[in-house]
């Protein structure tokens, strides 16, 4: 076999190797970029839960009124944020009904078991069942996203509920898969410039 062809093989192996690497690399970075964007929206509903439970305990305690700590926690609840303050918590009962969505205050105290996604999803339902059925998890749906011209666009969201069964209040919060894409495609384009690299 001549040189030149010896070569081009191994020129051709490099960059199938390469190119197989980075299949891989974006493969393994969209896994960890949506166990990240999930691990955040974890914490901050576990932060929410423990804010409950502390009131629960006040309450125990005999140093709060039952319905004084819930108006203080639903307050407190409502100021935490996580993605740059983008993100919020929300919080729903059983029934459900809304007991408080920062950017939603016409929806306090409405029932809003009947609101349905393009699907079908009637995904405050379904929220409210994980949490009764599995105390936490992942429920989703097609949400209502105001956009600058004020037009609400339906975009894939995924929400984390976690349920405390004393006050059967459902405290979540939830992230756009658009958002995670979006990270994802931010680190794929950091990839792929290392791999230009090597090859160039």
């Amino acid at each position: 076999m001549r040189l030149k062809t010896k070569l081009t093989l191994a020129l051709i192996l490099m960059w199938l190797g390469l190119f197989l690497l980075g299949a891989w690399a974006a493969f393994h970075a969209r896994s960890v970029v949506t166990d990240e964007r999930q691990a955040a929206v974890n914490h901050v509903v576990d932060l929410g839960y423990s804010l409950v439970e502390s009131y629960a305990a006040e309450v125990a305690a005999g140093r709060l009124e039952l319905p004084a700590a819930k108006e203080q926690a639903l307050a407190r609840l409502s100021k935490l944020r996580f993605d740059g303050g983008k993100n919020f918590l929300f919080v729903i009962d059983s029934a459900p009904l809304m007991l408080m969505h920062p950017t939603g205050g016409n929806l306090i105290g409405t029932n809003v078991g009947d609101r349905k996604d393009p699907d079908g999803v009637a995904y405050y339902r379904e929220l409210a069942a994980m949490g009764q059925k599995n105390g936490q998890g992942f429920v989703s749906y097609q949400a209502g996203v105001t956009q600058p011209d004020g037009k609400v666009e339906r975009m894939p969201k995924v929400t984390y509920v976690r349920y405390n069964k004393a006050w059967d209040w459902h405290i979540m919060a939830g992230v756009l898969v658009g958002d995670i894409q979006a990270s994802f495609y931010k680190t794929i384009t950091k990839l792929l410039a290392i791999v230009l690299v090597q090859i160039g």
